[in-house]
């Protein structure tokens, strides 16, 4: 999947300041595959990294990012971590 910097830029434009959250490493089964990615302002969000509660905890993480102006990775064994039943290994 390639990455659409054109499409980034758009929404900054709109938005202002964007977290982009791409899934940077997958392992077993998992909603996505390595690439995929979603963009996140303060009222709104474009795009899906897929699973409900993987891209519920992505985008809180995202918002917090926003305010505190930082960035952030984060690791999920999706069964045991989140109860997703995909039960698979993501890297945000």
């Amino acid at each position: 999947m390639a990455f659409d910097l054109g499409q980034l830029k758009r929404q900054i434009d709109i938005n202002g300041k964007v977290v982009r959250i791409v899934l940077t490493e997958v392992k077993g089964s998992a909603p996505r595959d390595v690439g995929t990615s979603m963009m996140v302002w303060k009222d709104g969000q474009a795009g899906t990294i897929g699973g409900g509660a993987l891209e519920y905890q992505a985008v809180k993480a995202a918002r917090l990012a926003l305010q505190s102006k930082s960035s952030w990775s984060s690791s999920h064994p999706l069964g045991p971590d989140l109860g997703q039943c995909c039960g698979g290994f993501v890297k945000l």
